[in-house]
């Protein structure tokens, strides 16, 4: 395996991690909204 490969592995998994990260901040702030009904 290359480092080449390698690098693009750990972006993508930085990636990844990033989004998830991003999701369950975006899913804490909706819970701080006055819910629709």
């Amino acid at each position: 395996m290359n480092s080449s490969t390698r690098e693009t592995a750990a972006f993508l998994q930085m990636a990844e991690a990033m989004a998830a990260a991003a999701g369950d901040a975006a899913a804490a702030a909706a819970d701080t909204l006055p819910k629709r009904t």
